[in-house]
C-alpha cells in the first residue's frame, strides 16, 4: 500500500479536474480526497495499491484541453487507512455551481467550435466531390 499527496497547479480549477481525478481515482480503487485550494492549486491525498497509485498518477497528469498542468509536486507518506472512500471536497455551495455553470459553458463551446470545424471540412469534400461529378459529366 502507498500514501501520496499530490499538488497540482496551473489550469486545473473551474475546469472538472476535480471530477477527473474522482472518476480516475475510483476506477483504480483509490481511497483519498480532492479539493480546490485558495492559492489555485488542487490538492489531492489518497492511499491504494502500489501498483493502482502508480497507475493513477500516471493518468491523472495526462489530462486533456482544458486542464494545463504546470506543476505536479508528490510526496509519500505513511499508510493511515483513514480514507473509506474517494471525495471531492466543496467549496462554498454558491462558488461550486457558478462554477460548474462555467465549465459546462466552456466544454459547450469547445464543443460548438470541434462541430463548425468539423461541418466545415464536409462542407470543403462536398465541394469537390461536386466537382469532380460535374468534371466526370463533361
Amino acid at each position: 500500500m502507498k500514501c501520496v499527496n499530490i499538488s497540482v497547479s496551473g489550469y486545473v480549477q473551474g475546469v472538472g479536474y476535480r471530477y477527473f481525478v474522482s472518476r480516475i481515482a475510483n476506477s483504480y480503487g483509490i481511497k483519498g480526497e480532492v479539493e480546490n485550494i485558495d492559492d489555485g492549486t488542487v490538492r489531492i491525498s489518497c492511499e491504494g495499491e502500489d501498483d493502482a497509485i502508480e497507475e493513477f498518477i500516471h493518468a491523472i497528469q495526462n489530462v486533456k484541453k482544458p486542464v494545463h498542468i504546470a506543476d505536479f509536486k508528490m510526496s509519500f507518506e505513511q499508510v493511515t487507512g483513514k480514507y473509506k472512500k474517494f471525495t471531492i471536497i466543496l467549496g462554498n455551495p454558491d462558488v461550486e455551481l457558478a462554477e460548474g455553470h462555467a465549465t459546462a459553458a466552456m466544454y459547450l463551446s469547445n464543443m460548438d467550435e470541434k462541430l463548425e470545424q468539423t461541418l466545415e471540412k464536409q462542407d470543403q469534400t462536398l465541394d469537390l466531390q461536386k466537382k469532380a461529378l460535374e468534371k466526370q459529366d463533361q
